[in-house]
């Protein structure tokens, strides 16, 4: 899953909701790997802006009867 082989390192893997690995890390932490894993997290959280449809553009087998 990660290519990772060392044992005695420390590993933290971020995936999306769809599963994929979006960003990885191995050793020790420093400044610029939390800022890194700080903005994927940024960036998965930002809310997905769904389009609503209209009342009356509703499909036919979605509208009340």
């Amino acid at each position: 899953m990660t290519a990772y082989a060392e044992p005695d390192l420390a590993y933290l893997v971020l995936t999306n909701s769809g599963h994929e690995i979006v960003w990885r890390a191995a050793g020790p932490v420093t400044e610029s790997s939390v800022q890194a894993l700080t903005k994927q997290i940024a960036d998965l959280a930002r809310p997905v802006q769904i389009q609503q449809s209209a009342q009356g553009d509703a499909p036919a087998s979605r509208q009340p009867h």
